[in-house]
């Protein structure tokens, strides 16, 4: 929230991805916490990896939020792309992502609820092709 604050101030744009983990619960009901320790791990690790350690920051429980500052949203939502295509295409974990774009500080706290609506909308799309399992 503090970086989400100084970014306000600033006039240049961000881009922001919201991530959250798919099928936690059930990991750490059928495996343990430690197992889901593991997942929650490996989720941002790879957030890591691709947006870089300076950009990803944990939400709570088991979201993550990349805050991309100073890009263009044309550059923007095409890494989005290669980085959701990229999580998808992985069998040992999945994860349900938003994506939005801010021009400016002003606009980020707008950006920044649109994407999290976007990522409730993925993982609401997962859970439905999962058959009706619980989130």
């Amino acid at each position: 929230m503090e970086k989400l604050e100084e970014l306000e101030q600033q006039p240049f744009s961000t881009g922001v991805v919201f991530g959250d983990v798919n099928g936690l619960k059930k990991e750490n009901d059928e495996n343990g916490h430690v197992a889901g320790d593991r997942l929650l791990r490996r989720a941002a690790a790879a957030m890591r990896d691709f947006w870089g350690d300076d950009c990803v920051y944990r939400a709570g429980g088991d979201e993550f939020v990349a805050l991309v500052s100073d890009i263009c949203e044309c550059t923007f939502y095409r890494k989005f792309q290669e980085f959701y295509d990229m999580m998808k295409g992985k069998a040992d974990i999945s994860v349900a992502y938003g994506a939005e774009w801010a021009a400016d500080g002003k606009s980020l706290l707008a950006a920044f609820s649109r994407a999290d609506r976007k990522m409730y909308e993925d993982k609401k799309t997962f859970y439905l092709q999962s058959a009706g399992a619980e989130y």
